[in-house]
């Protein structure tokens, strides 16, 4: 009877895991989710400042990626930069060129979006699932000499 009762209480071990696989779940989840969302960088240089975001185009409305002319795909992403100088966006000459693991490059295009005060670059660019890439983006106000490279990397995963 003793072995019979002991056979069904778990082990020290099987419970420590059980609890350790409880406290550790949440985390893997917010880590997956966390990975897939839009993911921005802000650098200054002189007066000005560049923000730029990379993101799957599922995360825009079928509305909203209709009146900008951009396909939602879960395997197509865009980049976004804007160039701010005394808060106000300013227009610029972007160039960007994504890379991959295997050091092939693609050469995106970029288009403005002018909204009065908001003014911002879009690109669009194929993804695969877990996939990570390499974005050089390269920034030059308007009536101006200077120049500002952003480079960063980022993991997509299909939507």
């Amino acid at each position: 009877m003793l072995k019979l009762f002991l056979a069904r209480v778990p082990s020290t071990r099987a419970l420590a895991t059980k609890a350790l696989i409880a406290m550790l779940l949440p985390f893997a989840f917010a880590v997956t989710a966390q990975a897939s969302q839009p993911m921005g960088s802000e650098e200054k240089f002189g007066d000005y400042v560049v923000y730029s975001s990379a993101f799957n185009s599922t995360f825009l409305t079928p509305d909203i990626a209709k009146s900008y002319g951009i396909e939602r795909a879960k395997n197509q992403a865009l980049i976004n930069v804007s160039i701010m100088k005394d808060g106000k966006g300013v227009e610029a000459d972007v160039q960007a060129e994504t890379s991959n693991l295997m050091g092939q490059k693609n050469t995106l295009k970029t288009w403005l979006v002018d909204e009065g005060d908001a003014k911002y670059y879009l690109a669009s660019f194929k993804i695969t699932n877990d996939e990570v890439l390499h974005f050089t983006i390269k920034v030059s106000p308007k009536g101006t000499n200077l120049s500002h490279t952003v480079r960063f990397s980022q993991k997509f995963y299909e939507d």
